[in-house]
């Protein structure tokens, strides 16, 4: 068995990445996929602020935005792979293949909509919901 150690910074110094922890390392053997993803997407417009970051109580549910990951009030989280700024909505696409809409920000509030639920076939309209901030 062959084993390779890879550090932080010399893989993110490839990939032209900054790490906060850059001396951490990772061990890959034989056979393994290794993939060097940065901690925290940027809006396809450029780095601003992002209305959406926080906890949000909805209806029936929760969630929590990080930069780099979107948490249910379950508690599964999920890395966020992109985020889509159009003139009045963010899209962030999730690693698991949702893509989840929120507009309508006000500071407090905004409207949510899973948009991948609602691209699997259905005749009904995508859910939708009205948060307010935590």
């Amino acid at each position: 068995m062959r084993t390779i150690l890879i550090t932080a910074a010399a893989t993110l110094a490839l990939a032209a990445c900054d790490m906060p922890a850059a001396q951490d390392s990772v061990v890959v053997t034989d056979g393994t996929d290794v993939a060097v993803v940065t901690p925290e997407p940027v809006p396809a417009g450029g780095p601003a602020p992002l209305p959406m970051l926080g906890t949000w109580n909805c209806d029936m549910t929760s969630f929590t935005v990080t930069p780099g990951t979107y948490t249910t009030g379950g508690g599964a989280t999920t890395r966020i792979v992109s985020i889509d700024r159009g003139s009045d909505f963010y899209r962030l696409h999730l690693q698991d293949g949702q893509v989840i809409r929120m507009s309508n920000f006000n500071g407090t509030s905004l409207t949510w909509q899973n948009e991948a639920q609602a691209a699997r076939g259905s005749d009904s309209p995508p859910p939708t919901m009205v948060c307010n901030m935590a």
